[in-house]
């Protein structure tokens, strides 16, 4: 029997899914798939009825093509603007030493007060343990005390946009959901240990929304949506142009690919067109605040792996350099950090759905009594 794992991105614009096997030698073994989702826009599901039908016979294909009898769980990875985080304490009284289930208990203590506001917790990320109130510690397990503190950073969005989504997911016949931000997924596959433990920024580039993400000492530790993403560009350079929207897509991605030669045969100025979207680039960027929120945070927090780039947005060429100029900082295009991809341009594609992949092994890996608890925790639901 094949174990595979699925995890899906689900894009604005696109719904990616990646399926990762692991084989005999302990190499990882992945499986791309994605479709075009014009039913999304924003926190709002525009058309179920068309999703439903798009992702079943999306699915069902999928599974003829891996030879599954059928998808009994998905980590489903998505971001919206309603994503919230919320940094929360919660504290457990031990009985002579720290075990698993008084990191649990602090945990719903540090939870309890987010489920008041309906939201649902999609992440939580434990940033400090602390002994008796004083010392600072990585991992309490063991250790002899008579009280621990936590800190805890929770991704949070509201209860009404995941049952939506797991609505959609339950009429196509699946019933366990995982829900994860897209971009803690990338960071699975994109950044190194080594960039997360010693300070590294992921700047997610999406069709709607760019999200900015810091990780330091292995964990992530701030992120922030920001209103604009590449479909803002493309809509300014088609009312720029005066032309229509999947033209000016064209030209966006592949403007820097095209010599001057060849865009002047298309009557198209290639150094205004330049100059607009450099302008453009650099006006949201200072305009939703981005620029001046990656200034502050990285005075606070060292950033020596620097600024990694995802996204779709992120693929057209020469944009790391721009974004450098603007952020003065070092700017890097993502790498496959586990092996998971043949060509270069799915990195950039199925990071988040691989991520989402991973973080179901993972999950179905612990032992069930463990299982049972992250799916209380958590959001994994059954019904």
């Amino acid at each position: 029997m094949r174990n595979l794992y699925l995890g899906i991105d689900f894009g604005h614009y696109e719904i990616k899914l990646t399926a990762i096997e692991e084989d005999s030698n302990g190499q990882y073994l992945t499986y791309n798939f994605s479709i075009l989702n014009n039913n999304f826009k924003g926190e709002e599901i525009l058309n179920k009825e068309n999703i439903i039908n798009s992702l079943d016979d999306f699915l069902g294909a999928i599974s003829s093509n891996l030879s599954l009898n059928y998808i009994g769980e998905l980590c489903v990875g998505f971001n919206v603007d309603n994503l919230n985080l919320s940094l929360q304490k919660g504290h457990a009284i031990l009985d002579n030493y720290v075990k698993r289930e008084d990191v649990e208990k602090a945990l719903k203590i540090a939870k309890t007060s987010l489920l008041i506001n309906h939201q649902e917790v999609i992440l939580a990320e434990i940033l400090k343990f602390i002994i008796d109130g004083q010392q600072e510690i990585r991992d309490p397990i063991g250790l002899e005390a008579r009280k621990l503190d936590i800190e805890v950073l929770f991704i949070t969005c509201h209860e009404i946009i995941t049952q939506k989504l797991r609505d959609i997911f339950k009429e196509i016949k699946i019933k366990n959901i995982k829900f994860l931000p897209s971009f803690y997924a990338s960071s699975k596959v994109v950044l190194s240990k080594r960039d997360k433990e010693v300070g590294a920024a992921l700047l997610d580039l999406g069709a709607e929304i760019t999200t900015l993400s810091i990780f330091k000492n292995n964990k992530l530790v701030n992120f922030k949506n920001f209103n604009f993403g590449g479909e803002t560009i493309t809509q300014d350079l088609a009312i720029h142009l005066r032309i229509d929207l999947d033209e000016a897509e064209e030209i966006k991605k592949n403007f820097f690919n095209q010599s001057i030669k060849e865009m002047n045969k298309k009557n198209i100025r290639s150094n205004k067109i330049k100059n607009f979207l450099e302008k453009r680039i650099k006006y949201y960027f200072e305009e939703s605040g981005l620029k001046n929120y990656f200034k502050n945070i990285s005075k606070e927090i060292k950033l020596p792996a620097g600024l990694i780039l995802i996204g779709g947005f992120s693929s057209i060429i020469n944009l790391d350099n721009l974004i450098k100029n603007i952020f003065d900082c070092q700017v890097k295009l993502p790498k496959d950090e586990l092996n998971l991809f043949k060509n270069k341009e799915d990195i950039i594609k199925f990071s988040a759905s691989a991520g989402c992949a991973l973080e179901l092994k993972n999950l179905l890996n612990k032992n069930e009594n463990l299982w049972e608890k992250i799916k209380n925790f958590f959001s994994f639901k059954a019904s």
